[in-house]
């Protein structure tokens, strides 16, 4: 049987906690990791792991997914610097607070956008891909980026469901 995320080509823009974590398991799911970008280049993500690009430097079109794992107050940053370069089919990011409008100058470049955010505390990084099982992740966004990220959660063994932006704050605190 072929792995549930066999064929997906995606990078991760933040190799912190829950960036790490999410990439290491969409790999361990059968994804081939193309690039990490973070605020330390040429430094490896997380140890043994590939060597950090900086944001700006940052290109993944042809690729299927970008993942934004990056601070909420960042987030509209990061996504204005990554949206001058071509960029994945799909860009989802891990914020519980924000909703998919954060990555707004994206979707104007062309990118499909949405949000998949785990319900779950990242005290440091969890690399093991059992951690992911019965996680509840909160998606929104466009059609194509929510098509994904249930996707990604269900290689997970976790449980997706859509939370609307007018939801958003209820369901963080």
């Amino acid at each position: 049987m072929a792995a549930p995320l066999a064929g997906l080509r995606f990078s991760l823009a933040g190799p912190g906690r829950v960036g790490s974590s999410l990439a290491r398991w969409a790999v361990a799911a059968g994804a081939e990791l193309a690039a990490v970008a973070g605020r330390q280049p040429g430094q490896a993500a997380w140890p043994g792991g590939p060597p950090c690009a900086a944001p700006e430097d940052l290109a993944t079109a042809g690729e299927d997914l970008l993942l934004v794992a990056v601070s909420d107050g960042a987030l509209r940053e990061i996504a204005a610097g990554l949206a001058r370069r071509p960029q994945a089919r799909v860009v989802l990011h891990t914020s519980g607070s924000l909703d998919a409008s954060a990555l707004g100058e994206l979707r104007a470049a062309g990118s499909a956008t949405g949000s998949l955010h785990p319900l779950k505390a990242f005290p440091r990084p969890l690399p093991d891909p059992a951690e992911a099982r019965g996680t509840f992740f909160a998606v929104d966004g466009d059609p194509e980026a929510q098509a994904l990220a249930f996707r990604l959660a269900a290689a997970w063994e976790g449980v997706a469901a859509e939370v609307p932006a007018a939801a958003r704050p209820l369901y963080h605190f």
